[in-house]
């Protein structure tokens, strides 16, 4: 199956009910998969979670920034899933907590948790939605999140409020007119909360069957990527950059980051973006 071809076809399973979609994905190419895997899993991938790209790269980052006493650190992973993201980050040693709202993930972090003996590791059954009801942290880690939500702004301007010192922020982004291709069923470019960026149609809200979908909206905004940058810089982030090394779209067959780039990243829309406060 050629690359236009899957572009189509994944265009196509974002317009139709979730039930059917799922249906499809089982019967298509190993390599197909929905936009809802935050884990970046090609079907059939024999990847282990900690050897995912994108988890390795945001490990690596935070050696740099953390090289020593990591257990002084407090790490919140937002939107933990079943947890496994927020596991690596306790067994490098920080004091890590996930927040999960859906009650199979969460039930799932529990277990993880109860297998792995950490003291260091906790998990929330709370909406991202509550942050500020809960102590400011170090490093806030939201892999999959940012773009399943209909006000981002307001949530980043949360986030960073509560952050001390680094955001690891791996999202969707929008593009304007000039580099967009058409791909996951995105609106025009349209305003919101006074930013550009385009609307995605989400699942009905508060269905505990959709484990990768928002959770209280029936679409989400995804800023467009220049704005996305700026608004890390104005919420009291020093240093703003995007990270390279974790990029790894599901459908790559070569380990070629150039090609990569320029094959998906205009298509694919999502990227790391790192905020860090001196």
């Amino acid at each position: 199956m050629n690359f236009l071809i899957k572009k189509i076809i994944i265009s196509f399973l974002k317009i139709i009910p979730m039930k059917l979609k799922k249906f499809l994905l089982s019967q298509l190419s190993p390599n197909i998969q929905s936009n809802h895997n935050p884990l970046n899993f090609k079907r059939g991938d024999k990847y282990k979670i900690k050897d995912l790209p994108g988890l390795v790269a945001h490990k690596k980052l935070l050696n740099l920034v953390f090289p020593n006493n990591k257990e002084n650190y407090s790490l919140v992973d937002l939107g933990c899933l079943n947890g496994k993201f927020t596991l690596e980050f306790a067994k490098m040693g920080f004091r890590s907590i996930g927040f999960e709202i859906r009650k199979q993930n969460y039930n799932e972090c529990l277990e993880n948790q109860k297998k792995s003996g950490l003291n260091n590791l906790k998990f929330i059954n709370d909406s991202i939605v509550n942050i500020n009801n809960y102590d400011d942290f170090d490093i806030c880690h939201c892999s999959g999140l940012l773009y399943h939500l209909d006000k981002p702004v307001d949530f980043i301007q949360k986030i960073s409020s509560k952050t001390n010192k680094l955001l690891i922020l791996q999202t969707h982004f929008s593009v304007d007119n000039k580099n967009y291709s058409g791909t996951h069923g995105l609106s025009d470019i349209q305003l919101n909360e006074g930013v550009p960026g385009r609307w995605y149609r989400e699942p009905p809200p508060k269905d505990e069957s959709e484990l990768w979908a928002s959770w209280e909206n029936n679409k989400s905004f995804w800023i467009q990527r220049e704005h996305l940058i700026s608004l890390i810089k104005n919420n009291g982030f020093d240093m703003v950059f995007e990270q390279f090394d974790g990029f790894h779209h599901p459908n790559l067959l070569q380990n070629d980051l150039a090609q990569d780039l320029i094959n998906y990243y205009n298509s694919w829309l999502r990227s790391s973006f790192i905020g860090i406060k001196l």
